[in-house]
């Protein structure tokens, strides 16, 4: 999640939310994913707000609204497709 680089930040949170686990060491899924969806590249907040969706969905009606009115057109359908795949 503090890797440098934004593709492997983003496929952290793909993974955690394909193995559905509550709790990686002291560190629960909310905490990590709203972490996430603050991150500065929009791919990344994407993926983490997907992962939040999964966790706790009201809390990640906030990011998605954020993301899907974002200024570039290719983020907010990146955006669309990651809710509608929830």
């Amino acid at each position: 999640i503090d890797d440098p680089h934004a593709t492997i930040r983003a496929r952290v949170f793909q993974s955690l939310g394909k193995l559905k686990v509550d709790l990686i060491g002291n560190y629960s899924m909310n905490e990590i994913a709203l972490k996430g969806v603050e991150d500065p590249d929009p791919y990344v907040a994407i993926n983490a707000a997907w992962l939040l969706m999964l966790t706790h969905p009201y809390e990640a009606e906030k990011s998605f609204t954020n993301l899907l009115s974002h200024p570039l057109k290719k983020v907010r359908h990146y955006a669309a497709a990651a809710l509608s795949s929830t």
